[in-house]
C-alpha cells in the first residue's frame, strides 16, 4: 500500500531575488538572517508576493473556507523557498483524493498593485467591506477621515 500524504505543495524553489513579502505583513530581504514562517495564523491571507527587480509575482489562495491552505517561506541570505500548502482535509476518507481551492498566480509592477488586486477578488468572493463603510444598524456612519486608515 502506498503511503498517505497529509498535504500538497505548490513549490517556488531558489527564489533568489530582493524579498518575500507574507499575508502576515512580513517582509523578508536578503540580508536577513534565516528564518522559517510557517503563515498558520487564521486572520493572515494565505498569499506571498515574491519582489524581483522591475516586477513582483503574487500567488494567493482563493478559499474562503477554514483555512487548510498556508503558505511556509524558507529564508536565507542566499534565496528563498515559498511553498503553498493545502492539507488534506479530515473528514476525507479516501487517501488519494484531496480537495484544493484555487490559487490565484499572477504579475504585477508592485507589491502595492497586487495587494490591492487581493483585496479586490478577496471583497468579491466574501462581500466584506473596509469597517468605514459599514453603518451599524442602518445609522449614518459618523466615520472621520482619519478612520480611514
Amino acid at each position: 500500500m502506498l503511503p498517505v500524504n497529509k498535504s500538497l505543495a505548490l513549490p517556488i524553489m531558489n527564489f533568489e531575488k530582493q524579498s518575500v513579502i507574507l499575508g502576515s505583513g512580513g517582509r523578508y530581504v536578503r540580508s536577513d538572517p534565516p528564518y522559517t514562517d510557517y503563515g498558520y495564523r487564521e486572520s493572515d491571507p494565505k498569499m506571498a508576493v515574491l519582489e524581483g527587480t522591475d516586477s513582483v509575482l503574487s500567488v494567493w489562495s482563493e478559499t474562503t473556507d477554514y483555512p487548510r491552505e498556508y503558505v511556509k517561506l524558507i529564508h536565507n541570505a542566499s534565496y528563498d523557498h515559498v511553498i503553498f500548502m493545502t492539507d488534506r482535509d479530515a473528514e476525507n476518507l479516501d487517501p488519494q483524493r484531496y480537495s484544493l481551492h484555487l490559487f490565484r498566480v499572477g504579475t504585477y509592477s508592485n507589491w502595492v498593485e497586487a495587494a490591492r488586486r487581493w483585496k479586490v477578488k478577496f471583497e468579491e468572493r466574501t462581500g466584506a467591506k473596509p469597517l468605514w463603510k459599514i453603518q451599524p444598524l442602518g445609522k449614518k456612519c459618523a466615520c472621520n477621515d482619519w478612520s480611514r486608515g
